[in-house]
């Protein structure tokens, strides 16, 4: 038995990267999980997540490993898209327990989207991405979306939990490819920065989500968990 088996699960962001393994460890403890993407093959942006991928989709992988997955493209800067994404999953499997709201993320290098000079067009995107969509999709799932403390507060007496993780240099195919090379300190070795010497791989924040996602977590709510191996800023 695992530890999700009955429930259903939604990954934004899900065709490659983070929200590929988020999707595979939540459909390995038992979920039925719901991969939304604006690209559900997107991997294909990026060699490293290309030569990652063991079929030709994050829901083909789930299957493949004897799971339920249900595919939706869904453009998450867009609420009716996402009030219909939602819908097709309860309509598919009548409920929905878990919502893993990843899409978003930085676009471009770090030193072109300095606040000084970052083109107008791709600000919009990153907010709307990371903002609106988070906000949209917890819209759907909730009656009420607040800042993340106040959700926990308004949810609480129902048994809902609502957290955040913080990732910080997370080695997916993006990060390797677009924003580690056009960083300031590019000829730097990030792992330098990192009490633990390493940088984090998508296992590590995979492993975190199992946590609050499972009755292991049942008395953590409205917190933000950082997961970035002791990462020094500034």
């Amino acid at each position: 038995m695992g530890k999700l088996d009955g429930k259903v699960a939604i990954v934004t962001g899900a065709a490659r990267g983070l929200g590929r393994a988020y999707a595979k460890r939540l459909a390995g403890l038992g979920a039925k999980v719901a991969v939304a993407d604006l690209d559900l093959k997107s991997y294909r942006e990026f060699d490293a997540e290309a030569k990652d991928m063991t079929a030709e989709s994050t829901v083909a992988e789930i299957e493949a490993s004897g799971g339920a997955a249900l595919g939706i493209e869904c453009d998450v800067c867009d609420h009716r898209a996402v009030e219909a994404m939602v819908a097709r999953v309860v309509e598919q499997w009548s409920r929905v327990d878990v919502l893993v709201a990843n899409a978003g993320g930085g676009r471009g290098r770090p030193v072109d989207t300095k606040a000084s000079t970052i083109d107008p067009t791709l600000l919009d995107l990153v907010v709307s991405m990371n903002l609106f969509g988070t906000v949209y999709s917890c819209n759907a799932v909730a009656p009420v979306m607040k800042r993340l403390r106040y959700l926990a507060q308004d949810l609480g007496p129902y048994g809902i939990t609502a957290n955040c993780i913080a990732p910080g240099v997370i080695a997916t195919g993006r990060i390797m490819a677009t924003v580690l090379p056009g960083s300031s300190d590019s000829n730097r070795d990030r792992s330098e920065q990192v009490a633990l010497r390493r940088l984090g791989t998508v296992e590590d924040c995979a492993k975190v989500i199992e946590f609050l996602t499972t009755d292991l977590s049942d008395y953590v709510t409205g917190a933000v968990i950082p997961i970035d191996g002791g990462l020094r800023r500034g």
